[in-house]
């Protein structure tokens, strides 16, 4: 019999997020749990439902295990026995006192190992069949145990860092234009990137990343960036290229910010040297229509004019933006109502299964007192009986022997 270990601690949930910071309590198990021993678990989101299945995740692996058995085979067994497969101790080997004895079982893990009876490195090579000598055990629970059970194992190694391209509807292929999405019910907003090693779009938070709040550089149509895909989750790590026109000439060692949706309808803002001197430059286009600043050594300048033989811009309407967040956002609602429907069920159905947990463990442990103490009766009424038939016994023998003599007195009369 093996007896696991029993969880001592409670749990607590803390969301570190700041704008929906809160700590959810996880009771230990009922008469299991040391006054004063917790195990935090830390998550940082603004998603509430988040947060509550993370604790009806805590409060299933709290429940108290109930006792085990390791069985190690004499001979190979003749029916098939595997992991999860029900088992169940019956028959004239197994006495009533086997501790398992009639219940029903399941099995959670199975060795086996062989070793051959010849162990040289060249022998039996050429044979088609050979002798070992196998071991084989296997560790069992019972049926009604709802204690999860879980291999050994290597946490992965999170987070994994592949390339993807920003995803936003509308607009030409080079325009800059990007889309942003919220969540009705979470208010939390995303964008979508396509990762094109597997061909699939996730969602990543809308967040400044290692720009203050005042400056906002929304990521733009088809920017290569840097997605980090951790576990349950995935995040913007950082951005890999410069829009067309961004870069700039490295004899000027200039710097520059580029604004705006295209080539004919931008603003730039650059700072360069001309002959070893600083230049500050702003320049708005909007088709042919153009609008400059430059301030250099001595000189300032102010001019808007029309470019000649420039086409000018039509201005259209593209709705494809409206009809991808509308789809986002009804595509976010409902899946964020199936989570908190979810995490709902699921905590209360923790708290139920719990409970009954704790009622099915009580029942059991006063069903196994009860069966003890019959047992205990029945073993002492049989020691009674057997003391009481060995003394009949012996006066049954004081009397065979005194019939004895009394024949053997009767033959000598004769």
């Amino acid at each position: 019999m093996v007896l696991p270990a029993i969880p001592r601690n409670a749990a607590r949930v803390l969301n570190a997020s700041t704008l929906k910071a809160s700590t959810l309590e996880v009771p230990a198990s009922k008469g299991a749990g040391v006054a004063g021993i917790h195990q935090d678990h830390l998550v940082r989101t603004p998603i509430v439902s988040v947060v509550e299945q993370r604790q009806a995740l805590e409060v299933n692996r709290l429940r108290v295990p109930q006792r085990r058995y390791r069985m190690t085979f004499g001979h190979f067994p003749t029916v098939p026995v595997s992991p999860w497969a029900g088992l169940r101790l019956e028959g004239p080997l197994w006495g009533a006192s086997v501790v398992g004895s009639g219940e029903d079982l399941r099995v959670v893990e199975l060795s086996l190992s062989a070793r051959t009876l010849d162990e040289g490195p060249h022998a039996g090579l050429q044979l088609k069949d050979t002798g070992f000598e196998v071991e084989m055990s296997l560790l069992a629970e019972r049926a009604s145990d709802t204690t999860v059970s879980l291999p050994a194992h290597h946490a992965p190694r999170y987070p994994i860092h592949v390339e993807g391209k920003v995803l936003s509807p509308g607009g030409g292929e080079k325009d800059r234009i990007y889309l942003l999405s919220e969540d009705k019910k979470t208010s939390v907003l995303t964008w979508r990137v396509k990762v094109p090693l597997w061909n699939k779009d996730v969602s990543v938070p809308a967040e400044p990343g290692f720009f203050p709040g005042h400056f906002y550089f929304p990521p733009y149509k088809n920017a290569r960036v840097l997605v980090a895909l951790h576990f349950d989750r995935a995040e913007l790590h950082r951005h890999l290229d410069w829009a067309d026109a961004a870069r700039l000439p490295q004899d000027g060692q200039g710097d520059g910010i580029l604004l705006g949706k295209n080539d004919t309808s931008q603003t730039s803002i650059v700072h360069d040297f001309q002959d070893m001197k600083p230049v500050w430059h702003l320049e708005r286009t909007s088709g042919p229509d153009t609008e400059t600043v430059r301030m250099a050594e001595g000189t300032m300048m102010f001019r808007t004019k029309e470019l000649p033989g420039a086409a000018s811009v039509t201005p259209t309407f593209d709705v494809s933006p409206q009809v991808e967040t509308a789809r986002a956002d009804l595509s976010a609602g409902v899946g964020g109502a199936m989570g908190e429907t979810t995490a709902a069920y699921r905590v209360a159905s923790g708290s139920s299964q719990a409970k009954l947990d704790g009622a099915s463990s009580e029942t059991q442990a006063a069903l196994e007192s009860a069966q003890a103490e019959v047992s205990a009766k029945v073993s002492e009424a049989k020691a009674e009986l057997k003391g009481a038939l060995s003394g009949l016994e012996g006066r049954t023998s004081s009397l065979t022997r005194a019939a004895s003599e009394a024949r053997a007195a009767l033959e000598q009369l004769k």
